[in-house]
């Protein structure tokens, strides 16, 4: 595979974990959510700190996805 479609694994598994979290707590707890959005950004960033060889790695790899992240976010709005 490619890293656009490996990239877009990971997009699918991620959109398919907060549709699980919708559909367990709902739309309207805001602060449930927040809780459960924070569950699985510590799960997501600990596996790419035990998966690089270096702490610096993962810290790149982490700041791009938060750079890309507010790219999309900014296209949405």
């Amino acid at each position: 595979m490619n890293t656009e479609e490996n990239y877009s694994i990971g997009v699918n598994a991620g959109l398919e974990a907060l549709e699980k979290i919708h559909k367990t707590l709902g739309d309207d707890n805001h602060s449930d959510l927040k809780d459960a959005l924070a569950g699985i950004m510590t799960t997501v960033m600990h596996c790419a700190y035990a998966a690089a060889p270096t702490e610096e790695i993962a810290e790149e790899l982490i700041s791009t996805a938060q750079q890309f992240a507010l790219k999309d976010w900014e296209k949405e709005k």
